[in-house]
């Protein structure tokens, strides 16, 4: 009878130890979750503002935005993630900040070896560059944006921000 006690008393002290463990690990989580997605929609409108940044202005006389505040944004919003998300959201992150990388380094590129088109629209090879980089940072953007929804819980349906492949 001793031991029947015994082992009630050890699986009560335990039972008690692992719930309390799980509500403190739930109540962190809980207040990491406005944070996380806090950190999450920063990145996702800083990779939106790059993504639809214009090579040149529309304005004949404007000059161009400059693309190093702008992966700036992204970089630091980057940086903030790695210390919040699970690896599966932080993959997801580093892919699109190097998507985002190479979009900047295009845009860059094409402000260096172009001039402005007549009527603002690049053609031929620069605009096919720049719709591909443009596209890759689309997709790593729903792709991260896919992870941080399962990461937070959000389980209704997802429409992609880039739109039909």
């Amino acid at each position: 009878m001793p031991a029947f006690t015994l082992a009630g008393i050890v699986l009560t002290q335990l039972w008690t130890l692992l719930s309390d463990q799980a509500r403190r690990r739930s109540e962190r989580a809980a207040r990491l979750d406005p944070d996380k997605i806090g950190f999450y929609r920063e990145y996702v409108h800083a990779g939106r503002r790059l993504l639809d940044l214009d090579v040149w202005p529309s304005s004949r006389t404007g000059d161009p935005v400059p693309t190093e505040p702008m992966l700036e944004q992204v970089r630091r919003a980057d940086v903030d993630i790695a210390f919040a998300a699970p690896a599966r959201v932080t993959g997801t992150a580093r892919e699109a900040t190097t998507a985002a990388l190479a979009l900047t380094a295009v845009i860059d590129g094409l402000r260096e070896s172009t001039t402005r088109p007549v009527g603002g629209t690049l053609s031929g090879e620069p605009a096919e560059s720049l719709a591909d980089a443009r596209r890759r940072l689309g997709t790593a953007l729903d792709a991260f944006v896919r992870a941080a929804r399962r990461d937070v819980g959000v389980t209704a349906p997802y429409l992609p921000m880039s739109g039909p492949e």
